[in-house]
């Protein structure tokens, strides 16, 4: 049989495939690493370092989407060359019976470290959501306790009255 080169090699867009799951395997790892920085970067109160860290996942989170719609459009076209589910959400599984060994097992492989990895990856963001809440929380009290106005009655004095407070932190710094 003759290939058409306006169509791409079946078996070139199943090692495309591979080399996309390492790819994203790559990006999820470098993602993990850059939120456990981030938290390191929390628990020093190190804006820079919280800073840098959120650009560096700003553009990680990017890379695997770019990498991710390249994967699905891949897994799209072999599953119509393949004619698998139609018109409905292709699944590697489903993909998997017209893959022949060793890169099958190799796409399982990697299909099942890439959802780890992307299992690590959801609880880095947990926890970081979490501490990130609890910083709020607790620069929102201490901020609402410095701008409490300047009418405001402080408490009372030792003779009884009652004791107004002076200019506050931020009433001065703005």
């Amino acid at each position: 049989m003759e290939s058409n080169p306006l169509q791409p090699d079946p078996q070139s867009d199943r090692v495309a495939l591979r080399d996309l799951l390492l790819a994203l395997i790559r990006a999820q790892t470098d993602l993990h690493d850059v939120l456990r920085s981030k938290l390191h970067a929390m628990r020093r109160a190190d804006i820079g370092g919280m800073q840098a860290a959120a650009a560096d996942e700003a553009a990680l989170l990017e890379e695997c989407g770019r990498i991710d719609l390249q994967r699905h459009a891949l897994i799209t076209r072999l599953a119509a060359r393949d004619a698998v589910r139609p018109g409905r959400l292709v699944r590697m599984s489903d993909l998997l019976p017209f893959i022949t060994e060793p890169l099958r097992g190799e796409l399982v492989t990697l299909t099942r470290t890439l959802r780890e990895r992307m299992l690590a990856v959801a609880e880095a963001n947990r926890v970081v959501m979490l501490v990130s809440r609890e910083m709020h929380d607790h620069f929102r009290t201490l901020f609402s306790s410095m701008i409490q106005a300047v009418s405001e009655p402080a408490g009372y004095r030792a003779d009884g009255r009652i004791e107004t407070r002076e200019a506050c932190v931020l009433d001065a710094v703005g």
